[in-house]
């Protein structure tokens, strides 16, 4: 049985869904507000939504950046942290493989 899963999306994917839901909110509540028969200054209401969509804008744009960083970082980390003495285990496993390679070369048995 073979078994995937999505991968996650990022914070600004998460964001800027968020963003939408907010302006499609936002355009309802002020339809509902203006068709009620209320007064609505639409200038001082256009500028507050732009200021805020722009500052919505700028975090979402900043930590996105903050996730792809983290992302590289934690691709990039190593998984297994080797010490010394495993080192140089394995450089003497190395030297030994290549003795034992080079001795049939070395051995002149001639009857």
């Amino acid at each position: 049985m073979i078994t995937t899963t999505t991968p996650r999306r990022r914070i600004g994917q998460r964001l800027s869904s968020a963003l939408w839901g907010l302006l499609v909110m936002g355009a309802g509540a002020l339809m509902i507000v203006s068709f009620s028969g209320y007064d609505v200054d639409l200038e001082l209401l256009a500028i507050i939504l732009l200021g805020s969509l722009g500052g919505w804008l700028i975090l979402s744009a900043a930590l996105s950046g903050l996730g792809r960083s983290r992302e590289v970082k934690r691709a990039t980390a190593p998984v297994v942290e080797e010490t010394l003495a495993d080192v140089e285990d394995t450089l003497g496993e190395v030297d030994d493989a290549m003795a034992d390679l080079a001795d049939p070369l070395t051995d002149t048995d001639t009857k």
